[in-house]
């Protein structure tokens, strides 16, 4: 892609990880400027913009007068939105039902039951030797999780990013590290990066001993309990057709694509118009051919689409009220 002056970003990452956005964007409302203080353009290049969320991409915003752009909307995302729940116990049994709920509620007695486990979320304060070993930890569980496969957590991809960076992201409240041990062993790790009320789900693996306590239901319902004591609205799980990811959540998104181009050279915009073709294209060839889904997810979906609305940010932080720091 390089060789054709094509370049890629994926707004999502950029937004919740590095606390930026692509450099098409002088200004998005309710987005601090501090996001957009590096954004500079030295090339003529056709960029791809993947990932846009709508509660953030559709907002008002201000583009870059000597870029345009073609849009299309077909990636799927999956959230979270507790607008209209009262409580976490409220939210999971209308989500999940009475049946699963009970499953899921006795799974967590259990592994109470037969263990000695204790919840640690680091959001504000944290040792850095045990920052060090939490995420050397994380490392050894997923690679042990995809050992045999082949393909790859996409996370190990960007590991020597997030090691030398979510920690301060964490003293800062950007990031959060949700840990479930058994006594002093960590048996459950999740990274999730906040932003005002949003809370996105990045990283989650567990030491496969336990894997019949179904340990990535239960990280997801600390977060979905640690959401409603801080005030995060919207817990966005991202994309990926994981089937008890889409179980949990009550609404689905279409991310945005877009393909930039320089205004002023015609090549480029006749590029950029095909790409955003290709690209959908081969998007829904990967859907119908490899992962044999017919259905339309606007009538599998009909009652779940997000409500943006309901997604409108506030910066109030409130100190969790169970053991953290």
């Amino acid at each position: 892609m390089k060789l054709l002056g094509i370049k890629s970003h994926n707004f999502s990452f950029d937004f919740f990880e590095k606390n930026t956005v692509p450099p098409f964007y002088k200004g998005i409302e309710d987005v601090p400027n501090a996001y957009f203080e590096n954004n500079i353009i030295k090339d003529n290049n056709v960029h791809i913009v993947n990932c846009i969320m709508p509660y953030i991409g559709k907002r008002e915003s201000t583009l870059n007068d000597d870029y345009g752009h073609y849009s299309k909307s077909y990636r799927l995302g999956y959230a979270m939105d507790f607008s209209n729940s009262s409580s976490a116990t409220d939210y999971l049994k209308n989500v999940l039902g009475k049946k699963t709920y009970k499953s899921m509620r006795q799974d967590r007695q259990r592994l109470y039951r037969d263990h000695n486990i204790r919840l640690k979320v680091y959001h504000g304060e944290m040792d850095k030797d045990h920052y060090t070993y939490l995420f050397k930890t994380l490392k050894g569980y997923i690679l042990k999780r995809f050992e045999g496969r082949t393909h790859t957590h996409t996370a190990l991809s960007k590991w020597d990013f997030y090691v030398p960076t979510c920690y301060d992201m964490i003293l800062s409240k950007n990031a959060a590290m949700f840990v479930l041990y058994d006594n002093d062993l960590p048996i459950a790790i999740s990274l999730s990066f906040r932003h005002k009320n949003i809370l996105t789900a990045a990283i989650t693996s567990f030491n496969e001993n336990y894997y019949k306590y179904s340990l990535g239901k239960l990280m997801f319902v600390n977060q979905i309990e640690w959401c409603f004591l801080n005030n995060c609205t919207l817990l966005d799980t991202g994309w990926g057709n994981i089937p008890y990811k889409i179980k949990f959540s009550n609404a689905a998104f279409y991310y945005d694509t877009k393909v930039f181009y320089p205004k002023k050279k015609l090549a480029k915009k006749m590029l950029a118009f095909f790409i955003s073709w290709v690209l959908m294209l081969k998007y829904y060839c990967i859907v119908v051919f490899k992962e044999k889904r017919f259905n339309r997810p606007e009538i599998t979906f009909k009652n779940r689409w997000l409500n943006l609305r309901s997604t409108n940010m506030h910066s109030q932080h409130v100190s969790l009220k169970t053991e953290s720091s």
